[in-house]
């Protein structure tokens, strides 16, 4: 994973009202957590301008060493990075990114399939869609289509009705064998589902009769919809030192070694995709120190080199 970015919470947005994290009318966002007084003296969040210095993005400390902060960003869609800076008591800066991403349209699956058939092999020819890339594509549990990710979405506020998805929808075309007792008639179920990387789901499901010597004409159903299971929201906190944190957070600072940085070096997600904030390339600049996670290891993304 690149430095200093925590890893993207998949977040639902109905879930994410209900815990107080996130104000649909006016597009506030609440980040709460806590520091190791005996470590960070000062933590910075460039939520309110892009200046380290400015005083209203210093994030204050209440007696237990819990801070909260809040930042805007009216979207329905995507991600929103923000940089943070903190300070030890040795006077060294460690700086990353807390991205936190959001969706909250379930994607789209247009299909009909026949209630009663006398053909062989089932064809089933629809089409699937979301709002966002890296949507996949299921049927009755085989994943028959995974869209490729952009990878440019941080920080990427559409217009309303505007797709953040550069690539479209998929047209599904799969092949199922009904005649699977020996020409005698048979039902099944057959369960189409696409995902989106967020976790929204759409699912129908369809019953379907298989009889060789049927004669009618066959009626095509648009399938029952199945409602998702809610899930509760998975929150990352930003990457501060505390002996008591008990995210996988930790766990990378556990495995982490501190580099302090002799050239200006650029911000990559996970896909070698340098990341944007503000509309700008991240950039990390000579001589701040930054926590390589899993001990510096090096890891090769689309023929490159990232620690």
């Amino acid at each position: 994973m690149p430095n200093g970015i925590t890893k993207s919470p998949r977040i639902g947005v109905d879930n994410l009202v209900k815990k107080g994290f996130y104000n649909r009318e006016t597009g506030e966002f609440t980040v709460t957590g806590r520091v190791n007084p005996d470590k960070v003296v000062k933590l910075v969040a460039i939520t309110q301008s892009n200046s380290e210095n400015d005083k209203q993005n210093l994030v204050t400390f209440d007696k237990a060493s819990n801070f909260k902060f809040k930042f805007r960003a009216p979207i329905k869609a995507g991600e929103k990075a923000v940089k943070y800076i903190y300070t030890t008591k040795d006077g060294n800066k460690v700086s990353g990114l807390f991205i936190w991403e959001m969706d909250e349209e379930e994607p789209t699956l247009d299909l009909e399939i026949p209630s009663v058939t006398n053909q062989p092999v089932l064809h089933i020819s629809g089409i699937a869609n979301d709002n966002e890339d890296s949507y996949r594509v299921f049927v009755d549990g085989d994943n028959v289509f995974t869209q490729r990710s952009s990878g440019n979405n941080v920080n990427y506020y559409p217009e309303s009705d505007q797709s953040m998805n550069p690539y479209g929808p998929y047209t599904i075309n799969y092949d199922i064998n009904l005649d699977d007792n020996n020409g005698k008639p048979t039902d099944h179920i057959i369960t189409v589902e696409v995902d989106d990387k967020l976790g929204n789901v759409t699912q129908k499901k369809f019953n379907v009769h298989f009889d060789p010597n049927y004669t009618g004409q066959s009626e095509f159903i648009p399938g029952k919809n199945i409602p998702s299971p809610s899930e509760e929201p998975k929150v990352d906190q930003p990457v501060v030192p505390h002996a008591n944190e008990t995210t996988n957070n930790t766990d990378n600072l556990d495995n982490a070694i501190t580099l302090t940085l002799t050239h200006n070096a650029f911000v990559y997600d996970a896909n070698g995709n340098v990341v944007i904030t503000d509309g700008k390339n991240t950039l990390l600049e000579k001589g701040n120190t930054i926590s390589a996670w899993h001990k510096g290891q090096i890891t090769t993304l689309a023929g490159k080199k990232y620690v």
